[in-house]
């Protein structure tokens, strides 16, 4: 296969560039401080999603959504649900109170992308806390680095837009 422009060429180095950090990252590499941000955007996110569970439009939301079967923690329900499912509750529990983390130079809300991505599979595989960390800090990075090469048109809300990207790299790392 063969790219066209230099640009092509371009985006295609950095994309891999970008993959093998993904790759390669180490958690024990990084410096203590990072690690304690990192461990202080997990802490608050999960406080938020615990409290944003607890509302009862989020109760609402949950008894409207059929049931499925599934070994994932869905915050403010007294059972679990299949990993989609929790993925998805979850993360609109961790926005519902408008107190999610976001960073006004990457144009959005990385956490509210990747955590709930990477909190289920975590569950699911029976990752360690530290595997759940590089794979967060991982997906943050990914979509901080999206958010900040996008280009939004007036109007345009970030959030959907390059998350997803985040959400992508943090669970291939999970997994």
């Amino acid at each position: 296969m063969s790219l066209g422009s230099p640009d092509e060429v371009e985006l295609t180095a950095q994309l891999r560039e970008l993959g093998a950090f993904a790759a390669q990252f180490s958690w024990a590499d990084q410096p203590s401080e990072v690690q304690s941000a990192v461990l202080r955007v997990l802490s608050d996110s999960m406080s938020v999603m615990i409290a944003g569970g607890r509302l009862a439009e989020s109760a609402r939301l949950r008894q409207r959504l059929p049931d499925s079967d599934g070994p994932v923690t869905v915050f403010g329900d007294n059972h679990t649900r299949g990993a989609l499912d929790a993925a998805w509750l979850n993360g609109v529990s961790l926005v519902s109170l408008e107190l999610d983390e976001g960073n006004k130079r990457v144009r959005g809300h990385a956490t509210a992308h990747v955590l709930p991505a990477v909190l289920v599979l975590a569950e699911s595989r029976h990752a360690s806390g530290q595997e759940l960390a590089a794979a967060f800090l991982v997906g943050h990075e990914v979509a901080s680095r999206f958010g900040r090469a996008v280009v939004l048109h007036a109007g345009v809300h970030p959030h959907g837009n390059w998350g997803v990207t985040g959400a992508a790299a943090a669970s291939a790392r999970i997994i």
